[in-house]
């Protein structure tokens, strides 16, 4: 898990009190990647490979996570994470149901 997505997520008191109990129970699974320079590259390269602008930040760095893992990512929002990996068959994008609506 990228370090810039907790910070997109940890905002408020109450947010990160339910986001820390919600990571608990994994926290012996987590990894969580800070940005380097090769991240920062990859971040960036894929950001520029489907013309989107830093809005898109926080998405591109989910995404070159997982290109760098080979891994899956679960969103709540994958069309831009999909245009992100779209030519990385390695990464596996689910979207999630917002029970909510």
């Amino acid at each position: 898990m990228p370090a810039v997505t907790l910070a997109e997520l940890y905002r408020g008191a109450r947010r990160t009190q339910h986001l820390d109990a919600a990571l608990a129970p994994h926290e012996q699974y987590l990894v969580i990647r800070n940005t380097d320079r090769s991240l920062a590259r990859l971040v960036g390269a894929l950001l520029a490979s489907v013309q989107l602008g830093s809005e898109h930040i926080a998405d591109a760095h989910v995404a070159a996570v997982a290109v760098e893992e080979q891994g899956v990512i679960l969103t709540g929002d994958p069309d831009d994470i999909q245009r992100l990996v779209a030519g990385t068959p390695t990464v596996t994008v689910i979207a999630l149901i917002d029970s909510r609506t």
